[in-house]
């Protein structure tokens, strides 16, 4: 069987191989919290990188929810949100491979708006 190439890494050790496990994993997270159930967000919603790790943040409750970049999809896991239109970059794997080139995660960070060349700059002053 052939392993997926696409995945999300949750903190708690789960590897999220397509969307429908992250809903899963969502709905058993809010049921350890005894919140009532997922519920569907259809607006976009913008994402960014912060410590090397896709993000969005909660519509609802403000929470930052990790993004699988190929999804464009942020479930949170404390008030049931599914945002199901995350903006991604259409450059982002030249993003995150950018990124890779800084050895410490708390520097491998993107705002929407930051560019390529902004990032490259930010290399070459602090490696």
């Amino acid at each position: 069987m052939e392993t997926p190439t696409v995945s999300l890494r949750m903190l708690d050790g789960s590897r999220l191989t397509m969307p429908e496990h992250y809903f899963a994993w969502q709905v058993e997270r809010l049921a350890q919290k005894d919140v009532a159930r997922a519920w569907p967000c259809d607006l976009q919603v913008p994402s960014r990188i912060e410590h090397g790790r896709w993000v969005a943040t909660c519509i609802n409750c403000r929470t930052s929810a990790y993004v699988q970049p190929e999804w464009c999809l942020s479930c949170c896991s404390e008030c049931g949100c599914q945002m199901r239109r995350v903006d991604i970059p259409t450059n982002y794997q030249q993003i995150e491979r950018v990124l890779l080139e800084r050895p410490n995660r708390e520097n491998q960070n993107w705002l929407p708006g930051e560019t390529l060349d902004d990032l490259l700059r930010e290399n070459k002053e602090h490696l």
